[in-house]
């Protein structure tokens, strides 16, 4: 009987280690997955900041467009302005008349 008391207190004993190595195991794992959420929430940040920065960057993409726009407007209206003035002039220039390389 006494044989029998030792065996159950042993497997006892050994479930109980058991537990405990399930248990350091969990709280490694629920470590992990809170290191995991917090680089998740890193990467949803980097993500956000990513975002932000390319809608800054077309806007002033856009911003940069239209500038060019006019700059061409005005070269074209400066241009017509020119050539009515001196129809001669821009004829010259047109066929490289005044290359100055």
């Amino acid at each position: 009987m006494e044989a029998i008391l030792k065996e159950i207190l042993t497997k006892l004993g050994d479930l109980d280690n058991g537990f405990q190595e399930m248990r350091v195991e969990l709280q490694e794992v629920k470590s992990d997955q809170k290191s995991m959420h917090t680089e998740l929430q890193e990467v949803k940040s980097n993500q956000q900041s990513m975002y932000a920065e390319l809608q800054e960057v077309k806007t002033e993409l856009r911003s940069n467009g239209e500038k060019i726009d006019n700059l061409s407007n005005e070269m074209r209206s400066h241009f017509n302005f020119i050539q009515q003035k001196s129809p001669t002039s821009v004829r010259q220039i047109r066929q490289g008349a005044f290359d100055t390389s």
